[in-house]
């Protein structure tokens, strides 16, 4: 008989490897789980980042291009006074 309290111990042992296996099998799919969450969280992030850089160098290519309207038409403004050739001498501010 002491062969059977041999083989209970030996079968506790294992169930207890079951046990702990079945543990370490949750852990790793939860750690998975973690990981692909914080990975779908990294890729929002980059294509926040970029569409953020891209607003950026929007901003500053249009602040340039308005900077370039604006000169463009004084300019043209200019060339179209000279095309009209001289003009009458303006009237003084009035007095204040």
């Amino acid at each position: 008989m002491a062969w059977l309290g041999s083989l209970m111990g030996v079968l506790r042992t294992v169930d207890r490897l079951l046990q702990a296996e079945r543990l370490h099998g949750a852990m790793i799919d939860e750690l998975a789980d973690r990981q692909r969450r914080a990975e779908a969280r990294e890729e929002i992030l980059v294509a926040k980042a970029e569409a953020a850089a891209a607003t950026a160098a929007s901003a500053a290519a249009s602040q340039h291009v308005a900077e370039l309207a604006r000169r463009l038409g004084n300019l043209e403004a200019r060339v179209a006074q000279l095309e009209r050739g001289p003009q009458p001498p303006r009237l003084p501010p009035p007095p204040e």
